[in-house]
């Protein structure tokens, strides 16, 4: 699972003993680490998202208008934090035009799920909540460090090994595949 996705698949991971392995990749499960954004306008936007729907629809629309703008300037300051994840924009241009495209047909009720959803508190994540399931926190080196900190406590509190690929942020898996596949091999 990546990013947003995580809340769903650590309930299915739970739910469904027909899932071997989990690898939960740049989760946030419940930890405060919202500041850890950038730029300073995209955590702001961030923040918003979750304060109520009015906020949530302008904040959807200033990042619809952002990407509409220039796709490229838009992922070059979101993802300014990680020469690796940028090095994975410069090589992946094309399929980051066609995320940008996607987005903006995306309705703003399903925007706003997938934010609150990540980035809110989830009672259901509760100590040792992950004590018996197969699964593993996928980070790296290069993510920001108090993310990581935050990250590390989360996996103890949760029952979770944690691996670090050695560069990247949100794109790690995709730019270390040789560590994904050994962090399958030796979980799985």
């Amino acid at each position: 699972c990546m990013g947003s996705s995580n809340p769903v698949g650590y309930r299915l991971a739970k739910f469904n003993q027909q899932i071997a392995l989990t690898v939960f990749s740049n989760a946030m499960f419940n930890q405060d680490a919202l500041e850890v954004f950038r730029p300073q306008w995209f955590q702001h936007s961030l923040k918003q998202a979750i304060r109520s729907r009015t906020a949530m629809n302008l904040s959807i629309l200033g990042a619809k208008y952002a990407l509409k703008r220039s796709h490229s300037i838009f992922y070059r300051q979101v993802l300014q934090k990680s020469a690796g994840d940028l090095k994975y924009f410069e090589t992946n241009r094309h399929d980051f035009l066609k995320a940008s495209l996607n987005f903006q047909n995306m309705s703003p009720t399903t925007i706003g799920y997938d934010v609150r959803t990540s980035i809110q508190p989830d009672r259901l994540l509760r100590d040792g909540f992950f004590d018996v399931d197969n699964c593993v926190v996928f980070t790296s080196n290069e993510a920001d460090k108090k993310w990581n900190r935050g990250l590390e406590m989360e996996a103890e509190r949760l029952a979770l090994p944690i691996t670090f690929a050695r560069e990247g942020d949100f794109f790690a898996p995709y730019l270390c595949p040789d560590h994904l596949i050994a962090a399958i091999e030796e979980y799985a």
